[in-house]
């Protein structure tokens, strides 16, 4: 986790300094790509990483955003 949150928050903070605006968290390029509800793995790990950006930018819009159309998952991360 701790080289995917580094990467994670690297990469926001090279958007941002880019010009973006706002920033959405997703599990864009899982693999293997499962299908069905999001594996809890997956469900415990998004809000960590969101968690680590909301700190490292914090006045950053920060969205979230899971493939599969698994709503409740999204829910449950952003909640976190």
């Amino acid at each position: 986790m701790g080289r995917a949150i580094a990467a994670a928050v690297a990469d926001a903070q090279t958007l941002v300094d880019g010009g973006m605006d706002a920033l959405i968290v997703e599990n864009y390029g899982d693999a293997p790509f499962t299908p069905g509800p999001l594996p809890p793995s997956t469900v415990a790990a998004l809000p960590v990483v969101a968690a680590e950006l909301r700190r490292a930018l914090p006045a950053t819009p920060l969205g979230v955003n899971v493939l599969k159309n698994d709503a409740r998952a999204g829910l449950a991360i952003a909640g976190a």
